[in-house]
């Protein structure tokens, strides 16, 4: 069973009590692009990591094989340094490598 990522980043969003109409405007795009990429079931990790930047959510911990260096520098969010700890703190694991 596959999980559905838009699904994923909606119940985020509104579980930390983000508006959907605010989150667009931060992302300069329209309120129902944003509902678009929450209806993606494989949605980008890159809109997913521009998304965690602006709320401060880090989605590798519900996808942690999806989210890589290249996806986080691709993003260019803040999320990119803890990414880099975290893969060095752990040298047996593999970025994109499950536990």
């Amino acid at each position: 069973m596959s999980i559905h990522k838009g699904q994923v980043t909606e119940y985020i969003v509104r579980k930390k009590g983000h508006s959907v109409a605010a989150l667009a405007r931060s992302l300069n795009i329209k309120r129902r692009l944003l509902y678009d990429w929450f209806n993606e079931e494989n949605l980008d990790p890159v809109k997913m990591c521009r998304i965690g930047g602006l709320i401060g959510h880090d989605f590798s911990a519900q996808l942690p094989h999806e989210f890589t260096m290249e996806v986080f520098n691709k993003c260019g969010c803040c999320l990119r340094e803890k990414f880099a700890r975290d893969s060095h703190a752990m040298p047996d694991k593999q970025p994109g490598q499950l536990s």
